[in-house]
């Protein structure tokens, strides 16, 4: 039931995103960037990630995050605990890992437009995470989405939410 009811959510938060994205003139944007080659990216899995240390419970490190996010102007769209889907298949993961996914659908639209590939990092995610302690919070790396898009200045303002939200919610 309550796979149905996260799934019915998902779906709910998409289709108003992606209506809401629809609206808006991507044609008054100043991110405009012709698209990348496919093999600019200069960062590798070690760089691609940003962990940072939360003092906080996994719990109060959700909300905090949360609440971040959403003063930068960000919505969460869903947050997502892995767990929910070991329920299902009984396998039992050795973490306690969950999701927060969130954006601006006008920026995503914008986005987009100028560089298509952009989307396979969008909308973006946060993940919260204990495997022993302490709890941490990872994300992809600012700077890497910057290179492997070739992102402009104004664009990088947009990835660059996660990371400030992010700090804000762990002082």
């Amino acid at each position: 039931m309550r796979a149905i009811i996260f799934q019915t959510f998902i779906l709910a938060g998409a289709a108003a995103m992606c209506v809401h994205a629809s609206s808006l003139n991507a044609q008054e944007s100043a991110m405009d960037q012709p698209p990348p080659s496919l093999g600019d990216a200069a960062c590798d899995a070690d760089s691609d990630i940003t962990t940072m240390v939360s003092r906080y419970t996994i719990d109060q490190t959700i909300q905090r995050l949360k609440e971040s996010l959403e003063m930068a102007g960000l919505s969460v769209v869903a947050i997502l605990e892995q767990s929910v889907a070991g329920d299902k298949t009984g396998a039992q993961s050795r973490h306690q890992e969950t999701l927060v996914i969130g954006g601006d659908p006008r920026a995503r639209t914008l986005l987009t437009n100028a560089t298509p590939l952009v989307a396979l990092d969008l909308p973006m995610k946060v993940l919260v995470w204990k495997d022993d302690e302490p709890v941490k919070v990872s994300f992809k790396a600012v700077e890497c989405l910057r290179q492997r898009y070739a992102l402009t200045p104004q664009a990088v303002k947009y990835f660059a939410h996660i990371e400030e939200a992010a700090e804000r919610a762990l002082r």
